[in-house]
């Protein structure tokens, strides 16, 4: 199944640097389970939608955020009470700078705050898509089409490489 999820500008840029690797949402009926497809987006006034990110969700946990004593603002994360560090690793994950910025952001949105944080793994536009070329390690192959190369090349996981070089660089035979 596949769910778009919505970015301001303050996240977006995190997200498309990839700086940003999950999201808390409220609860609602069509939340993205692992395995998923999620389509990141960036949340504009005009009518179209600008993809970030395609991504694969790899986990959703539910989360709590609630007032829990006239001063305290506690955090639950999968039912687990949320220690100090553990609130602001959450939140500098999230993209807040601070502690006390993503809680007050959680704070002006309303508390009780019932939802989930959903983790992503970014995943290649095609599972088939070719790593980017590099330049051969021996030879200079810049602007020359691939017969001109003085070596012969193959294909491996990392791109086109030497195998067995026709001639060195001084013009001499290599063996």
């Amino acid at each position: 199944m596949s769910h778009r999820l919505l970015f301001d500008d303050r996240f977006a840029d995190l997200v498309e640097s990839g700086a940003k690797t999950q999201t808390i949402r409220r609860l609602h009926d069509e939340l993205p389970r692992p395995g998923d497809r999620l389509q990141l987006c960036r949340a504009h006034s005009a009518p179209v939608l600008f993809t970030i990110l395609n991504a694969v969700c790899t986990s959703v946990q539910p989360l709590r955020i609630y007032k829990d004593r006239p001063t305290w603002t506690a955090v639950e994360l999968d039912g687990e009470y949320l220690i100090l560090t553990h609130i602001r690793d959450l939140a500098l994950a999230d993209g807040f700078a601070r502690t006390m910025d993503f809680l007050r952001y959680f704070e002006r949105k309303g508390l009780p705050f019932e939802g989930v944080l959903i983790k992503w793994a970014a995943r290649p536009e095609h599972p088939h898509t070719p790593p980017p070329m590099r330049e051969c390690c021996t030879c200079k192959h810049e602007g020359k089409s691939i017969k001109d190369w003085p070596c012969r090349t193959s294909m491996n996981a990392v791109g086109l490489m030497c195998w067995e070089p026709k001639e060195a660089h001084n013009g001499t035979a290599r063996t």
